[in-house]
C-alpha cells in the first residue's frame, strides 16, 4: 500500500488476494476439459446442451474470481465485503464495537467485534474463526493485518464522526 495521507472523501477499495481462486480455476479447468473431451467424443442434441452448458460454468467460474469479484471498500458509512461477484455483506460503523489483530486459524487475521445487532447475522467474508471464537477476516486484501486495521480505524473514525443528516 501506498504510503498516500488518509482522505475520507474518497472511499478505500481492496482487491482480494486470497487462496479461494486456486480451487476456482481448478473447477474451472476440469470443466474446461470435460467440455472439450465430449464435444470430441460424442454429437446430437444432449451433448450439444451439456457441452454448452459447462462452457457457461467455466465462464461463470472464472468472472467469480476476478479481483473485482471479490473486494473490501471502507467508506464513511461501512465496510462492504463482496465475495464471488454474487454475495455482499455491509456492516455499519456503528455496529463495529472495535477492531484488533491477532494470531487465528488462517494465521494473522484481523477481528472485528460487532455490537449485538449483528452478533448472530451471515456476514459475508467476515466468518467466526474457531480458534478466536470471534469474527475475523483470513484475507487482508493484500495487506498486512495490522495496515488493515488501522485502516479500518481511520475509516471508523471518520464514520462515526460524521453528523448524521
Amino acid at each position: 500500500m501506498t504510503d498516500s495521507p488518509f482522505d475520507p472523501t474518497v472511499p478505500t477499495v481492496l482487491a482480494a488476494s486470497d487462496v479461494r481462486r486456486v480451487p476456482i480455476l481448478g473447477a474451472a479447468l476440469g470443466c474446461s476439459i470435460a467440455a472439450t473431451a465430449l464435444a470430441f467424443m460424442e454429437t446430437g442434441m444432449v451433448a450439444g446442451a451439456i457441452v454448452a452448458s459447462l462452457w457457461l460454468v467455466v465462464v461463470g467460474l472464472l468472472l467469480s474470481v476476478l479481483p473485482a469479484a471479490n473486494a473490501l471498500r471502507l467508506d464513511r458509512d461501512g465496510f462492504h465485503v463482496r465475495s464471488f461477484g454474487l454475495l455482499r455483506s455491509s456492516v455499519p460503523w456503528s455496529a463495529v464495537k472495535g477492531v484488533e489483530t491477532g494470531a487465528g486459524w488462517a494465521g494473522g487475521s484481523l477481528i472485528v467485534d460487532l455490537d449485538d445487532t449483528l452478533a448472530e447475522a451471515r456476514i459475508v467474508g467476515l466468518p467466526h474463526d474457531p480458534d478466536l471464537g470471534r469474527r475475523a477476516f483470513a484475507d487482508h486484501y493484500g495487506l498486512e493485518a495490522e495496515e488493515l486495521a488501522r485502516l479500518f480505524v481511520q475509516w471508523r473514525h471518520a464514520g462515526v464522526s460524521v453528523p448524521a443528516a
